[in-house]
C-alpha cells in the first residue's frame, strides 16, 4: 500500500503498476497516449478528478518527451507542425485546468462525473470511428477482390 497525503488515501502499488503497464501496452500498440484511460482508472481507484488529471498530465509529458526524441531519430518529426500544434495544446490545457478547478469548486462529485462522462464520450467516439473505418476498409478490399485487383498491404 502507498499512502498519498495529498488525497488522504491508500492505494495498492501493484494495482498502480498494473494499470500503468497495461495502458502503456495499449498506448504503444494503438499509438495513443493513454491519457483517456489513466484518468478514469485513477478516479475509479478513489483519486479526486483534479488530482487524477494533474498526475496523468505528468505521466503523458514523460512519454511524450521520450517518444519525440525517438521519432526525431527515425525522421518522423515535423518540428514546425509540432510547435504550431503545441500552441493550441497549451491554450487548451490552461482552459482545461481552469474548467476542472471550477467544477471542483462546485463539488468533488461534479468534477468526477464531468471527467468520467467526457472520457466515456471520447472512448465511445474513438470506438465508433475506428469501427466505421474498419468497415470502409473491408468494403474497399471486397471491391478490389471482386475486380481481380491486388489488395495493397496498407488495406
Amino acid at each position: 500500500m502507498i499512502f498519498f497525503h495529498e488525497i488522504d488515501a491508500e492505494v495498492l502499488l501493484p494495482l498502480l503498476l498494473f494499470i500503468g503497464f497495461t495502458i502503456g501496452i495499449v498506448g504503444g500498440f494503438l499509438g495513443v497516449g493513454g491519457g483517456f484511460m489513466v484518468t478514469p482508472a485513477m478516479i475509479v481507484m478513489g483519486f479526486p478528478s483534479n488530482f487524477a488529471v494533474g498526475t496523468d498530465t505528468t505521466h503523458i509529458a514523460g512519454k511524450s518527451i521520450i517518444a519525440t526524441l525517438r521519432h526525431r531519430q527515425l525522421g518522423n518529426l515535423d518540428l514546425k507542425l509540432g510547435l504550431l500544434m503545441a500552441i493550441g495544446t497549451i491554450a487548451g490545457a490552461e482552459g482545461g485546468v481552469r474548467f476542472i478547478n471550477f467544477l471542483k469548486d462546485q463539488g468533488e462529485k461534479t468534477a468526477d462525473t464531468a471527467v468520467l462522462t467526457a472520457s466515456l464520450i471520447l472512448m465511445s467516439s474513438i470506438g465508433f470511428l475506428t469501427f466505421r473505418e474498419t468497415m470502409a476498409a473491408r468494403r474497399r478490399m471486397a471491391a478490389m477482390k471482386a475486380a481481380g485487383k491486388a489488395i495493397p498491404r496498407d488495406e
